[in-house]
């Protein structure tokens, strides 16, 4: 099965991560986070462009935290 998810065309998947329960997260170049499931590709989050500047690089998966990475700290 390949999942894809309906991203514009300026985005697109920059990291993939497992959890410690096993979830696939996927961060996306916009700042988007996604958790993947057996059948389907959820939104789970994104950063408020307000607030933000520079994109997500990396995402690290600790426990029950998943840490995200920019240019700006």
């Amino acid at each position: 099965m390949q999942l894809q998810p309906e991203l514009p065309t300026q985005d697109g998947i920059i990291d993939i991560q497992t959890d410690a329960q096993q979830r696939l997260w996927l961060l996306s170049r916009q700042g988007k986070l996604y958790r993947g499931e057996s059948d389907k590709i959820t939104l789970h989050g994104q950063r408020d462009n307000a607030l933000a500047n520079g994109h997500f690089q990396c995402m690290l998966p600790d426990d029950d935290w998943l840490w995200l990475c920019s240019y700006g700290g």
